[in-house]
Parts: C-alpha cells; sequence; structure tokens
C-alpha cells in the first residue's frame, strides 16, 4: 500500500475553511530524526498496522485515541480504517468520534444497524461543498458496516458525533422525523406544528436559524413538556436543537473574529458535547479522526484544542489521551467549495523525514521507552509538557486528491 499527502488544516470534516501552517522543528533536526528513526514502523500494506509497537502503559490507559488529518487526501480514509481495526484489536474500544453533529451519527448509526444505503443518500444530500461530499467518506462507513458483520453484536462499533450541526437542512429534517404525530401540549403546540411541517429541501441558514432559535426559547419556557412529548427521543431532540443554535454561534464567531477565535469557540462546544456522551458511559474507549489542529494536546497560537482540553486538568480523560498526527508528503488534496486539486507543501517533513526513502506509509512512535531522550519540539506546537501536542507521527505519502462524491458511481 502506497502512502499519501501533506496540508495542514484548520478545519471540520463537514464544513469551515482551510488555514495553511507550515511546522517546523525548532533548533537542531538532528536529534529530532535520530528518534525518529529508531521509532519508525513501514506501513507496506495493511497487516502491517498490526507492528505498530504501542506500549503497554499506553494499552492500559488510553481511554481516547485521535487521529488528525488533513481534509481532502484520498488516503485518508484509507489509513484510517486500517488504525481503526488495529486499535481495535488492540484496546477493544466501542466508540467512533466523529468531527461531525450529533444528527449525522445518529443516521450513520442507522446505517450500520441496517445495512440500508438510504440513510447514506440521506447524509450526502446536504454535504455537498464539504470534505466529507467523497466516494472515499462513503466507502469508509460501508467499510464499516461489513467489518461490524464480523463482531459479535455487542463488540460493533457505534458512533457519537460532537460538532455543531453545520448541514441545518439535515438537523432540522432530522428533528422533524422524531417529532411525535400525537398533538403536543397547547403551550408547545405552535412551535412542534413548524418543526413538523420541515421538508428536506433547501431551507435558507438565516430561516434555520430563526426556526431553531423560535422552538430553542419556547424549549427552555416548557422543558418539561418537551421532555415528556419527546419521550425517549428528548436527548436527541435537546442536543440537535442546541447544536444547531451553537452551529450559529460558532460562525458568527468566525465571521466577526477570524478562524483563530471561532476555533476556540468551536472545540470548546465540541469538549463540552463529549463530556455530555461521558455522562452516559463513562468507561467507553474512543477513536476518532479529526482535522489536525483539533488532536493537539497543546494550544495553538494561545487556543485550546479539543486534543488539549481532554487533557486539562479538570477533564475526567486526563492522562488518557493519545494523539497521531499526519504528515504528508508529495500529495495531492481538494478545497471547498468547487473541489479544485492543489499540491500539498511539504517543508517539515522534507527537513525532518529526509532519511525515510521508502515509498510506503509510515508510523513513528514518540513516546516508545527505546527511542533516544532528546525532545521533539515542534513549532508552531511547542511545549515543554511530557506528552508533547502528539505521541505518534503517520507520513503518508504519494496520495492523490479524495474524489468528489459520485464521479466513479
Amino acid at each position: 500500500m502506497k502512502i499519501f499527502s501533506f496540508m495542514f488544516c484548520l478545519s471540520c470534516i463537514l464544513i469551515s475553511g482551510c488555514s495553511y501552517v507550515r511546522p517546523t522543528i525548532r533548533g537542531n533536526i538532528i536529534p529530532a530524526q535520530k528518534r525518529l528513526q529508531n521509532s519508525v514502523t513501514v506501513l507496506k500494506n495493511d497487516s502491517s498496522f498490526f507492528s505498530i509497537p504501542l506500549p503497554e502503559s499506553v494499552i492500559q490507559n488510553a481511554q481516547i485515541v485521535l487521529l488528525g488529518e488533513t481534509h481532502g487526501v484520498s488516503a485518508n480514509q484509507e489509513l484510517e480504517f486500517q488504525m481503526l481495526k488495529f486499535l481495535k484489536s488492540k484496546i477493544d474500544f466501542q466508540v467512533l468520534l466523529m468531527e461531525a453533529s450529533h444528527s449525522h451519527a445518529v443516521i450513520i448509526n442507522k446505517y450500520l444497524n441496517t445495512g440500508d444505503t438510504a440513510y447514506i443518500d440521506t447524509i450526502f444530500r446536504h454535504l455537498k461543498g464539504t470534505f466529507a461530499w467523497t466516494n472515499e467518506y462513503a466507502a469508509f462507513w460501508k467499510n464499516l458496516y461489513a467489518y461490524n458483520q464480523t463482531l459479535a453484536p455487542e463488540k460493533r462499533i457505534s458512533c457519537i458525533g460532537i460538532d455543531v450541526e453545520n448541514q441545518y437542512n439535515t438537523a432540522l429534517y432530522f428533528l422533524a422525523t422524531i417529532t411525535p404525530d400525537t398533538p403536543a401540549f397547547k403551550e408547545i403546540q405552535p412551535a412542534v406544528i413548524k418543526l413538523k411541517n420541515v421538508k428536506f429541501s433547501d431551507n435558507s441558514v438565516r430561516d434555520a436559524w430563526k426556526l431553531a432559535e423560535e422552538i430553542n426559547t419556547n424549549w427552555r419556557t416548557n422543558e418539561s413538556l418537551y421532555e415528556t412529548f419527546y419521550g425517549e427521543n428528548y436527548r436527541d431532540f435537546k442536543i440537535v436543537l442546541q447544536n444547531i443554535v451553537n452551529a450559529k454561534l460558532v460562525h458568527m464567531t468566525k465571521k466577526k473574529s477570524g478562524k483563530i477565535r471561532y476555533n476556540k469557540v468551536r472545540d470548546s462546544i465540541m469538549y463540552e458535547n463529549l463530556l455530555n456522551a461521558y455522562s452516559v458511559n463513562p468507561t467507553a474507549r474512543m477513536y476518532g479522526f479529526f482535522g489536525s489542529i483539533h488532536v493537539l494536546q497543546d494550544r495553538y497560537f494561545g487556543i485550546p484544542s479539543l486534543a488539549y482540553l481532554l487533557n486539562s486538568n479538570s477533564s475526567p480523560y486526563k492522562n488518557k489521551v493519545i494523539s497521531m498526527y499526519m504528515y504528508y508528503e508529495n500529495c495531492e488534496n481538494i478545497n471547498r467549495p468547487d473541489y479544485k486539486i492543489t499540491r500539498t507543501q511539504s517543508e517539515f517533513s522534507s527537513r525532518v523525514f529526509k532519511f525515510y526513502k521508502e515509498e510506503y506509509n509510515a508510523i513513528f512512535c514518540l513516546n516508545n521507552p527505546d527511542a533516544p531522550s532528546e525532545t521533539l519540539k515542534f513549532y508552531p506546537y511547542y511545549n515543554n509538557v511530557a506528552g508533547g501536542p502528539f505521541q505518534y507521527i503517520l507520513l503518508v505519502k504519494n496520495s492523490k486528491a479524495s474524489q468528489p462524491y459520485g464521479d466513479l458511481q
């Protein structure tokens, strides 16, 4: 299996823009190269993943493993799926974290439970213009469904989406589908009728926000009535409604204050959403793939990322988070919204990985006790904490860009 692309992305798998930052090594790169040389696993084929060194302490303590990607590279989903199978064999996780919304994950779970591809069609109807609208993303879910069928039912993997609701039509339609047909309490009836009449069509963003805020205001006044009315679907209703409201907050922040402040607000919301999931199943082990910035266990230009928050002193996941960072060499990626193909830059990998002559993908273990003791100091991801901003580097070589959905259908 060949390797594939590089570019650092400030992003979400479903929506948001990209911002390229060139990572470099601060100081002499020779110790860094020596450390990397002593910790490399060459990934020549699918089975090579099962030779990745995971120290016993990592296996015992890890509760969340995050893999950080640059969106739009064809190799990503294939490698992420191979990592999924490897981690399943090592830590037997059962929850796949998604850089996607709660409603998106609920629909994906329905597909994983039934195999009905109509659920995939539902998801893709409003993904066009996002990094997720690709053949590779669709293939990932079909591969996961097939893989789940090889596992005992109680061992199968399901999904949790922790992002805001970026696809408003999908989110509103989801709320409409879980709204009961029975008459509602008079205090909530007008809001429920409006929601029940939502169609799976192209409502404007402003209309979606207006409707969500109107229902949210009514819900805050009559929460107990909504809980009774929605019954077993109340938790889904509450999460999705709040995430639509939060989506407006996130994207207005981006418009008014720029991408850095936007990511601070967005990552804090993703963290809170994950804590809500923790309250339901505090012992669950999880694996997820996100845009690169979200998996850094250090502040990004002063902004706390998702992984940084997960590993903070107040987090129930403190010292239980592993971050794997993907770098790319000789690769291409697509950009939103027109899916134009661009060459990715590789200043970091050309310097630090110059010693690596193989044409295959490779993973480098930075927390291997047998590796040299020199600390890798990454800039602008530089810090002095023992774990560093990430513990593994997955080097991806020679990948084409992702293919927009339907090109091969």
